[in-house]
């Protein structure tokens, strides 16, 4: 009687176990299955925003060509100034180039997609803080000055090019301009905005997207891997 008891709770101890270790295995399947869905959605998403990324890259190289441009012309017209030489018309160029500001087109659904998922979602702490300064910060900065630079232009150089410059940057009165003081003032002005901001902070937004470009990459390993 005691032996059939023994091996009752022997057998009742074993069935036991066997569904814990059942239900170890389960949850221990499912853990890998949810991190691997997990895995497969980080990818995706790190895919979508490396494409966009290298979209960005090219605009941001693009704009940054026309804020140097830009820079030379300035110079090139405080040094026709300076010295007082004769207008010519390729002059009307440099004028022109006065007058106008970039406008920062980046591409950000890809992230903004991420951030209504969670950021959690990167696994990679130093990626996602990449991301972050990125997307949060630097470009945010870009479009900042974007907006201050049109809204100088419009304000500044606009209203004074408007009684003194014909539609093609011809001046009506080049002599009288040369000497005018406050056109002195807007040019220099110019001048020390493109060279000092508009060019530093494209040349931070290129860099941050080629160093976040690379930490993708790694990341997400060479495609179709």
């Amino acid at each position: 009687m005691r032996i059939l008891r023994l091996d009752n709770w022997r057998q009742a101890a074993g069935e036991v176990l066997l569904i814990v270790v059942g239900i170890l295995i389960a949850l221990f399947v499912d853990s890998q299955w949810e991190q691997r869905k997990a895995r497969q959605e980080e990818t995706e998403i790190l895919s979508q925003i490396l494409e966009s990324l290298k979209l960005d890259r090219t605009y941001l190289l693009e704009q940054l060509a026309i804020a140097e441009r830009r820079l030379q012309l300035l110079n090139e017209l405080r040094g026709h100034v300076a010295v007082g030489s004769p207008h010519t018309p390729e002059l009307n160029d440099n004028f022109r180039a006065m007058r106008g500001w970039l406008v920062t087109e980046a591409t950000a659904a890809p992230y903004d997609d991420l951030k209504s998922r969670g950021l959690d979602l990167i696994s990679n702490q130093n990626l996602r803080q990449q991301l972050i300064m990125h997307y949060d910060r630097i470009i945010p900065r870009v479009e900042a000055r974007d907006r201050i630079d049109q809204a100088q232009s419009l304000s500044e150089q606009h209203p004074y090019a408007r009684t003194r410059f014909r539609f093609d940057g011809a001046p009506l009165n080049y002599g009288e301009i040369i000497r005018d003081p406050e056109f002195l003032y807007l040019l220099e002005h110019k001048i020390a905005s493109t060279e000092n901001r508009t060019i530093p902070i494209y040349q931070e937004a290129i860099r941050s997207n080629e160093n976040l470009v690379s930490a993708i990459e790694r990341e997400i390993g060479p495609p179709n891997h």
